[in-house]
């Protein structure tokens, strides 16, 4: 196969990326952009959950910069932005994933849900109480991984009374 397409280099790096290959990822990711394809967002969405653990965040980082220089591209996608916002907050890097939560002019649940565990892991439950309640005030209904991403927060944090509040609340209304 002498000449790939943007078909082939994604189901390349989907499946690098299903191995845990990082290194092989980025590689092929180069090798792609040398080569004249452009990725699209099927490719970044494709890579992006990889790049989550602490030791591929600069692969991470590195897709995300493309992104930036290309945000015309990849700004109505907000799959991929989530995904920014997934990877910063499960390798421990909140106030990275609070940039990119913030330059977002649209949010969903998913937005909201990435950065509330986020600050739960850190223990920071003001925060992801904060952004639960202005999450509903967005009239954004949380789905039951938010809802146990807040209970977790407020766990974490040593919220006792607060979870219990939400808890309660969360019965009565959803």
């Amino acid at each position: 196969m002498d000449e790939k397409g943007l078909i082939t280099w994604n189901a390349m790096l989907s499946g690098f990326a299903h191995m845990n290959r990082a290194e092989e990822v980025s590689f092929l990711f180069r090798e792609m952009l040398h080569e004249g394809v452009e990725p699209n967002f099927v490719t970044i969405a494709s890579v992006l959950p990889l790049c989550a653990r602490k030791a591929n965040l600069q692969h991470g980082k590195e897709f995300h910069c493309y992104m930036v220089k290309r945000e015309e591209q990849f700004s109505g996608h907000l799959l991929l932005w989530n995904s920014l916002v997934e990877m910063y907050s499960r390798s421990g890097k909140v106030l990275e994933a609070r940039k990119v939560f913030d330059s977002l002019s649209r949010r969903d649940k998913v937005t909201y849900t990435s950065m509330i565990m986020g600050y739960g892991r850190r223990g920071d439950g003001e925060k992801a109480l904060k952004l639960f309640e202005e999450m509903r005030r967005f009239n954004i209904i949380p789905d039951h991984m938010a809802m146990v991403a807040v209970l977790i927060a407020c766990s974490q944090s040593g919220l006792v009374a607060e979870g219990q509040f939400l808890f309660r609340k969360m019965i009565e209304v959803y």
